[in-house]
């Protein structure tokens, strides 16, 4: 519900507990105003996603290699 053009507290604080609950934003170290997500969470769900998206491929047969 909308009062004089904005949106009651609540539905913002809401909003607000969900997006925080999908996002993996932390602030940053020590005194620095800022924000930083992690590199390597990002890049599994990317590829994750990936993987789903391409389930024609039997992954089970394709070579990884560490460095």
């Amino acid at each position: 519900m909308i009062i004089h053009g904005l949106p009651k507290s609540y539905l913002v604080k809401q909003r607000q507990g969900q997006l925080n609950d999908i996002s993996n934003v932390v602030p940053t170290p020590g005194k620095a105003d800022g924000a930083q997500i992690s590199f390597t969470d990002i890049l599994k769900a990317h590829v994750e996603e990936f993987v789903k998206l391409h389930d024609e491929v039997d992954w089970s047969k394709e070579k990884t290699t560490s460095y």
